[in-house]
């Protein structure tokens, strides 16, 4: 298995001035899903994800951008793939929050997410994950930054699995948990090209049994590793089934 991320910080002025630009390059699916943000911002934030999929697949397939020929597999619904020349398959999974644009691509199923948000006095933490998660991101001995901190990262590794396996938001988030494999946090384990700030989370998904409600993983082991950005204020996570699964990841600029 092989995955790659590729990261985009959004310039929203040059954006704006670059919009009808981009969006003309987009595959005509990428366009469609523009056109049905309302709001500027989401719309923008579309257009860029578009474009950066598509630099993001040149890049590893090794192939000119003009060339990618958008075509899925037998119009699957469950996984976000690219069929190129007919035989070689590609999986990709999007995320965008706050500035950032986030896209991983692989030879294999897998879930990104990028996240800034608070959980304000912890209640989705409360309400929605283990408790487990819960002792992790509330202890009295942690700064309240880096509960928020840890919000996220526990955030983004409910949505990578989700993601990865293909259901979305559409199960008890407390039905699996993460075990934390090992937690680094020191300035010489920063990933290639300053990217992430020398925090590096990795760990495996398990079932969690609450009230013999616990996901079912069919036998499949999903592993993720978490990063933060921007000073801790943002998490990403990806998950799939590689257990040597690595941060690769790439910053790009979607502007021509």
């Amino acid at each position: 298995m092989n995955e790659k991320i590729y990261l985009y910080k959004m310039d929203r002025d040059a954006l704006c001035q670059a919009e009808s630009e981009l969006f003309e390059l987009l595959p005509e699916w990428r366009k469609v899903k523009a056109r049905k943000m309302k709001a500027e911002d989401g719309k923008l934030q579309s257009i860029a994800a578009g474009r950066l999929l598509d630099l993001a697949l040149a890049d590893y397939l090794g192939q000119d951008v003009n060339e990618i020929d958008w075509c899925f597999l037998d119009n699957n619904a469950l996984f976000n793939t690219y069929l190129h020349n007919n035989k070689d398959v590609c999986f990709f999974n999007i995320s965008h929050s706050g500035d950032y644009v986030a896209v991983v691509v692989g030879d294999a199923p897998a879930g990104i997410d990028v996240e800034y948000k608070d959980d304000k006095l912890f209640k989705v933490t409360g309400r929605f994950f283990t408790s487990a998660e819960n002792d992790y991101i509330v202890k009295d001995d942690v700064a309240d930054d880096e509960k928020q901190c840890r919000f996220r990262d526990v955030w983004t590794m409910k949505e990578a699995f989700l993601k990865c396996v293909g259901t979305g938001i559409n199960v008890s988030l407390k039905s699996f948990e993460g075990v934390v494999d090992q937690i680094e946090n020191q300035i010489e384990n920063q990933i290639e090209n300053q990217i992430g700030d020398g925090f590096i989370r990795t760990g495996k998904i398990i079932s969690n049994d609450d009230g013999g409600n616990g996901y079912d993983l069919q036998g499949r082991n999903y592993y993720y590793i978490t990063t933060r950005l921007d000073d801790g204020a943002c998490s990403l996570t990806i998950c799939s089934e590689n257990p040597k699964l690595a941060l690769d990841i790439e910053r790009v600029e979607v502007l021509l």
